[in-house]
């Protein structure tokens, strides 16, 4: 059932809107939830801007550069929805005061994409909490996607200890490898951003959208489970360390790699490599710990287009 036939739902469709046009159309609508359709990439959304020329062309939007739409004007969201691939790296900064957001933590399939997002909104206006309508959907697309678990993630301001220790390591700088443009830019802030927050249960974000800037577990972390992560998170930072004194300019900036002379690029490649399953192996760690619906994704290592074991 289309929620435009509910009496309670009014809802705004934008198409094929340029980037530029996002603030004007909020504005004008002050919607309670902003559905996003399309593409992500790696924690970015892909949009239709106009470029230099004045032509349209394709762009990619940093979670940053939405922050600032969503907040300018100021609004009163109760949800968010990214409905395209990779969209929940940086979900912790967009959460609304006392309310939600659902993205991806890896490509998410047109099919899965769209049978769950109707389901979601109708048991939404039915009455049911956010949390319900997305477990009771969620649940119905479990066989859509090849006995694999759905990448469909869903963020709170105080989650469970399994949810919060499964979304601590659901950023860009923890599920992005190396050789990735731009990949290390944040991963020295998330190592620490993890340390505390497998400390203290709490995961500092960095700005507000307004509401809270700090994300709760509702309960305590078993102090087992994170006496396992905190070596391999140790480990992680040690050969994160050494990449950044070996090739600073790799961690400083987003094109570095193109400027690398080639005799020290299979050095860079092997440094690289080792950051990367290092932090499968703390994936791995936390992984086993989690129920399957809510197990990280291992990455690619720089030198592969495939998960090593």
């Amino acid at each position: 059932m289309a929620l435009e036939a509910r009496s309670r739902c009014v809802v705004d469709v934008q198409v094929d809107r340029f980037w530029t046009d996002l603030p004007g159309a909020v504005e004008s609508f002050q919607p309670d939830i902003v559905h996003f359709i399309g593409h992500g990439k790696r924690g970015a959304l892909l949009a239709i801007d106009v470029d230099e020329t004045g032509m349209p062309a394709e762009r990619k939007v940093s979670p940053r550069e939405l922050l600032e739409a969503f907040r300018k004007p100021p609004m009163c969201l109760s949800g968010v929805f990214l409905n395209g691939c990779d969209t929940a790296h940086w979900a912790p900064h967009f959460v609304p005061n006392g309310g939600w957001l659902i993205g991806t933590n890896k490509r998410l399939s047109d099919d899965a994409g769209a049978f769950f997002a109707p389901r979601f909104y109708e048991y939404l206006v039915d009455g049911m909490s956010d949390g319900d309508a997305f477990d009771r959907a969620y649940a119905e697309i479990a066989g859509m996607v090849d006995g694999e678990s759905a990448p469909l993630v869903r963020w709170v301001e105080d989650p469970d200890p399994e949810d919060f220790l499964s979304k601590v390591f659901s950023r860009q700088g923890f599920l992005t490898p190396v050789s990735f443009e731009g990949s290390l830019l944040d991963l020295g802030e998330a190592i620490g951003g993890v340390r505390q927050s497998l400390s203290k249960g709490a995961l500092a974000t960095r700005a507000e959208m307004p509401g809270s800037s700090t994300i709760y577990c509702r309960g305590p972390l078993d102090p087992h489970v994170v006496a396992r992560l905190m070596p391999r998170l140790t480990a992680v930072d040690v050969d994160y360390r050494q990449l950044r004194n070996e090739f600073p300019d790799v961690v400083r900036y987003a094109d570095a790699w193109m400027e690398i002379p080639s005799a020290s690029k299979s050095r860079l490649l092997e440094l690289a490599d080792r950051l990367d399953r290092s932090r499968n192996e703390l994936l791995r760690t936390a992984n086993d710990h989690l129920p399957d619906r809510k197990r990280l994704p291992l990455m690619a290592v720089s030198s592969s287009a495939d998960v090593t074991a």
